[in-house]
């Protein structure tokens, strides 16, 4: 780790001041990792809103359907993750995971034009995208919790976190500049475009990374992480950090799901054609990455300092119940998007950043092997639970106001755990006790 990283708080702060607190020997990492995460994240946002508006098309009444696929597409696919990193040194694997997808983007961009009008082109796209989000980002979160140490993380993740922010805002933008040149079936070769260019900071990074020195050789990321993706499962058991962790990834995704839908309805209900409803997409992506670049720039670097670990982490929950507090009285268009926007400003400016530090007080194995499984295979079960749960409720007759009410009941479990998390965590730290 570089030499700066243990100096007090009053030193060396750099240029921007009380903005950011980024030392001597710590500029070129931060700026690699972010961006490194502005590619990631501007290659998302350009297929996230055709993922939506196909989605939408294709019958809110039918979008469970497409979550369940994801989740059980991710049951099969995690065993084949955990085996490969088992087997092939971390700096290796890593850019071969975002080679993989480099691939398949230009294979569905020629699809798409081929294939224009295929029902089953766009559904197996749904769940494709889902998938290709959660593994990239889970990968990226996991290499900035071996390159910074936690003291390092506290201070330059919400800077690192606004890269990809910045990318948020890009996606969408090239999205609605560009829509009507190259149309929704060009939009796959600008992913690939920018996942790329991701892939050049990471190599970079890799470089610069291959120059420490490891105590610990299990953070070295010249060999393979070792064991298999069961491990992840069996350490969310074994631990009740982990357990805990699992919890709030479930009740944070489920309630997500829940809200998505509600959106994903009302949308449904006032537009039509897919390439409106892209544009819809785009429009409420950019006005959501927006809000999120203002928080990160304004709140998120001094956040945990003024409220501490645990009340951070219950932000977000508390957001979900007074949100789904107002949908159950109004649930009409604008409220729904106004509180779908505010919710992913806040998931992204700080719930993601900080919920990413509580990995810094872990080894390897957890990282990588349960934070993988619980970054897919849990996060998937929460948004198929979500979407049946929605679904059900609709046929049931209990109509939105009914959804919001079950949304509450979710959000109230989801505070307990955000608050139990973060008490853990700052035990664990004052301890100096990490697990493996």
């Amino acid at each position: 780790m570089n030499p700066e990283a243990g100096k007090t708080d009053h030193q060396s702060t750099g240029k921007l001041g009380p903005l950011v607190d980024i030392r001597p020997g710590e500029w070129a990492l931060v700026a690699g990792s972010f961006f490194y995460f502005f590619f990631v994240l501007a290659s998302y946002y350009t297929i996230r809103p055709l993922r939506d508006a196909l989605a939408v098309s294709g019958g809110v009444d039918q979008m469970q359907y497409l979550f369940t696929a994801t989740l059980f597409c991710m049951i099969a696919i995690v065993p084949l993750y955990g085996w490969l990193t088992s087997r092939i040194a971390r700096r290796f694997f890593l850019p071969l995971v975002y080679g993989f997808f480099i691939a398949n983007l230009l294979c569905i961009q020629v699809l798409f034009q081929s294939m224009p009008d295929s029902i089953w082109l766009a559904r197996g796209f749904f769940v494709w995208v889902s998938i290709f989000n959660l593994f990239v980002v889970s990968v990226f979160w996991s290499f900035m919790a071996d390159l910074f140490d936690t003291n390092q993380a506290r201070r330059l993740f919400g800077v690192i976190a606004a890269g990809g922010s910045a990318g948020a805002l890009a996606g969408p933008f090239l999205v609605r500049t560009l829509l009507g040149d190259i149309g929704i079936s060009g939009l796959p070769l600008l992913s690939a475009t920018l996942l790329s260019l991701a892939l050049i900071c990471l190599l970079w990074l890799i470089s610069k990374d291959r120059k420490r020195q490891f105590e610990d050789r299990r953070l070295d990321p010249s060999i393979p992480i070792g064991g298999s993706i069961i491990a992840g499962a069996k350490l969310a058991v074994s631990h009740r950090y982990l357990t805990g962790f699992v919890g709030y990834i479930f009740l944070g995704t489920l309630t997500g799901s829940m809200l998505y839908f509600q959106q994903a309805q009302v949308i449904s209900d006032h537009f039509s054609t897919t390439e409106e409803v892209t544009a819809i997409f785009a429009n409420l992506d950019l006005a959501a990455n927006s809000l999120t670049v203002l928080i990160q720039i304004a709140v998120t670097a001094r956040l945990l300092g003024w409220l501490g670990m645990a009340t951070t982490l219950a932000l977000l929950p508390v957001l979900a119940l007074a949100g789904f507090a107002v949908i159950s009285f109004a649930p009409v268009l604008a409220l729904v998007v106004a509180i779908t926007v505010l919710r992913r400003a806040v998931l992204f400016g700080v719930a993601n950043p900080t919920a990413g530090m509580l990995f810094t007080v872990v080894g390897p194995e957890s990282k990588y092997k349960f934070k993988h499984f619980a970054d897919t295979v849990i996060y998937r079960a929460g948004d198929s639970t979500g979407g049946w749960v929605f679904a059900g409720l609709m046929a049931a007759g209990a109509g939105m106001s009914g959804v919001a009410i079950a949304g509450m009941a979710a959000a109230g479990g989801w505070i307990f755990l955000a608050r139990w998390l973060g008490g853990r965590y700052h035990r664990m730290r004052e301890r100096d006790e990490n697990l493996p």
